[in-house]
């Protein structure tokens, strides 16, 4: 490859402040050799966080402490921001876990480069003579679309398990083929995914679900996910009792279907419900807590909430009876279901399910109780009323609304409320 990488004139007014051989690494070089848009730049030099701190003080470049141990640091500009690492080695644990035990500083970017993961992302951008530098065959790897380890794969993997999910990532969103050797020893260490926590999991599961969006040239989202299964990493992000975790592409296919990215999180584990669903009996409650529980995904206590509802909806849906109902049960992710069910292609459901969300507005049916003409305070002045049963009350007056939406002012509400004192219908 021997296209020329410009450089901007802040980083080469960083360089002489800092008086430094400095390299853009990473990313950035693989994704402008590859004519691909840039989104973060990665910088590396032999200088200490202390050294960068003292430099620039009282220049226009503002420095943020990242991590002292790392050796990282932010450095702003008006127009960019650079992630700037000391050259170091790291020495890992034989756990797979992300974090090394320890670092050493290091003086040679050739030293830096050996920590690398994948070839394609151990080049080096001189922001001097503007050459790109190679230890490995990170050029030759990006020639042939391959993804392949810095040294060692068993090494790369037997280090730290994140590498895996990063591996299936820059595959899909790449879409490159992976050496045979780093293929195999990914399977040989996927159990290494486990001692990953489950933000980073999710982290990188939501980047590999939209790997076709990223720069428009990955993978389709049911192939990265297949790709997924072929290395063994799908049951060792999920733990789920009695599945054989054997690819089944009718199961995943709608994730093709998805046009917002932010959707294909939860669509993918309704596809993943169905898989399991296939081979035997779970409970709503068995497959949530296994996909969301810290080890998994780690769902904050909202995401858990919103997930349940929708699976719950999604499963539900093919069984309505009552459209209204089912949409004032599950307004709160009504948007998204709809979004989904298109995925699974059944429009014509969807379509029902809007005209009558629709005719819902124009009839400005109440679907919260914030929603109704009166609130507790009203109640609490009528002494028939317990106080512990407001709240119940005011669920009452809500369902006679879904139906009777002219029902929704003051007066009408309270005669209801005096209807169901005398029923004592609470």
């Amino acid at each position: 490859m021997n296209k020329k990488i410009k450089i901007s004139n802040d980083l080469k007014e960083l360089q002489r402040l800092l008086n430094v051989e400095l390299y853009v690494v990473g990313g950035y070089v693989r994704n402008s050799l590859l004519n691909l848009p840039n989104y973060d730049i990665d910088i590396a030099s032999s200088l200490p966080v202390e050294e960068i701190f003292n430099k620039l003080n009282g220049t226009r470049f503002l420095v943020k402490l990242r991590s002292a141990k790392m050796g990282t640091v932010e450095i702003f500009t008006a127009n960019e921001v650079y992630q700037h690492t000391t050259f170091r080695s790291d020495v890992y644990g034989d756990n797979g876990k992300h974090n090394p035990l320890t670092t050493q500083f290091v003086l040679s970017w050739q030293e830096d480069a050996k920590r690398r993961d994948f070839t394609i992302n151990a080049l080096y951008l001189s922001v001097n003579n503007g050459k790109v530098y190679d230890n490995f065959t990170g050029l030759a790897d990006l020639e042939n679309k391959t993804i392949k380890c810095v040294g060692q794969s068993e090494k790369v993997f037997s280090e730290d398990g994140l590498r895996l999910l990063r591996l299936v990532r820059f595959a899909s969103e790449l879409n490159f083929s992976i050496n045979e050797e780093t293929k195999e020893s990914a399977i040989k260490y996927c159990k290494n995914l486990k001692d990953i926590s489950g933000e980073r999991k999710k982290k990188e599961l939501q980047e590999i679900l939209n790997c076709k969006n990223k720069y428009g040239i990955g993978l389709r989202p049911l192939d990265a996910v297949k790709l997924l299964f072929e290395l063994k990493l799908i049951q060792n992000i999920f733990s789920i009792k009695g599945i054989k975790w054997e690819f089944d592409e009718s199961c995943f296919s709608a994730l093709n279907n998805v046009k917002r990215s932010d959707e294909y999180l939860f669509c993918f584990l309704l596809c993943l419900f169905n898989f399991a669903s296939k081979q035997g009996n779970i409970s709503f409650e068995d497959f949530v807590s296994a996909v969301s529980n810290k080890t998994a995904l780690n769902f904050s206590r909202a995401e858990v909430q919103e997930f349940s509802k929708l699976l719950k909806a999604f499963h539900f849906s093919t069984q309505i009876s009552n459209v209204r109902k089912f949409i004032f049960k599950n307004y709160m992710v009504f948007e998204k279901l709809c979004n989904i069910l298109e995925c699974f292609e059944r429009c014509d459901l969807v379509s029902s399910l809007k005209q009558e969300q629709m005719l819902m507005k124009k009839q400005k049916v109440p679907l919260k109780i914030k929603d109704l003409a009166i609130n507790g305070n009203d109640l609490l002045t009528i002494d028939k009323i317990n106080k512990k049963n407001i709240g119940k009350y005011l669920e009452k007056l809500l369902r006679i609304c879904l139906y009777n939406p002219s029902l929704n002012n003051k007066k009408s509400l309270l005669c209801e409320v005096d209807k169901l004192i005398v029923l004592n219908n609470v």
